[in-house]
Order: structure tokens, then C-alpha cells, then sequence
């Protein structure tokens, strides 16, 4: 918590209504004046105040503070999510399932920026399908569009 960041900082009572403030702010759409009535209740200048206090130097370290906490915290890892994305892509491929094999493999192109159009022409990971693998795909693609025919003209014939 932001307490935690400045140890020799003795939270005063205004100080603690900071953290509340930046708490509601941080939950509540980022609103200051919002987020500062709320903390502040019957306060009939708050958006006079709120300019004020996000204004402060300090207030606004110890927002910035609060606000990298969150982020790491949070942060996934681009390696985390590639996994997540090669375990989804293989168990497609075990099942069979041609849609969900490329729309894992489309999340782990998006992941490395090859979803964009780009002079560069290779990204910075390997590709995560191999030839065969596209191989494959092609062809159960190919067998579930024929099905997919074949059972659209019996439904017609009906």
C-alpha cells in the first residue's frame, strides 16, 4: 500500500484521506471531483478542492505510487500469455478443432505485433505453428467446409 513507500512518513489524518481519495479515484473512472465528494462528504467547493489536491506534488506522488503498485501487480507477461496461447493452440490441434487452433495462433501473432501490416517483415518470437501443423488445419478446414455443404444441401432438401 502507499504506506508502505514512504516509511518515514507518518500518515496524518489529511494523509489518510488522500489514500481514500486516490483509492476512489483509482475504482471509480478516475474522476477526481467524484472521487474527492465521496471522500470529502458535504464539501460544496469540491471541484475548486479536487483541482487543488490533484494538483499537490506530494498527492500526486502518492498517486503515481499507488498506480505502479496496481500495474505490477497486475502486469501479465508477453511469456505468460504466449504458453497460455501454444497450450490453447495444442489442444485445438489434439481435438481437432481447426477455429480454435487459428484463433489461438491469430492471439499469439497479435501478441508479437504480426497482426499489424509492417515494413519489418519478421517479429521478434518464432512462429507458433509449424508447416505440417498449417497442413493440417488446411485440410480439416477443407473436410469441415464439405460437411458443412453437404449438410446445408440436405437441410434445403427438406
Amino acid at each position: 500500500m502507499i504506506a508502505k513507500a514512504n516509511k518515514t512518513q507518518h500518515l496524518s489524518l489529511s494523509n489518510l484521506k488522500w489514500v481514500k481519495v486516490i483509492e476512489e479515484f483509482i475504482t471509480n473512472g478516475q474522476n477526481p471531483v467524484q472521487a474527492y465528494d465521496i471522500v470529502y462528504e458535504d464539501c460544496k467547493t469540491a471541484p475548486q478542492s479536487a483541482c487543488r489536491l490533484f494538483k499537490n506534488v506530494k498527492f500526486v506522488q502518492m498517486l503515481n505510487i499507488r498506480i505502479e503498485e496496481i500495474k505490477r501487480k497486475t502486469e501479465r507477461k508477453v511469456g505468460e500469455i504466449d504458453a497460455m496461447q501454444q497450450k490453447a493452440y495444442n489442444l485445438a490441434m489434439k481435438h481437432k478443432q481447426p477455429a480454435a487452433a487459428v484463433s489461438a495462433g491469430t492471439a499469439i501473432a497479435r501478441l508479437y505485433g504480426m497482426d499489424k501490416d509492417n515494413d519489418i517483415g519478421t517479429a521478434t518470437a518464432p512462429p507458433p505453428i509449424s508447416l505440417a501443423d498449417l497442413e493440417v488445419l488446411r485440410k480439416l478446414s477443407l473436410e469441415l467446409n464439405k460437411r458443412t455443404l453437404v449438410e446445408s444441401e440436405v437441410i434445403e432438401n427438406e
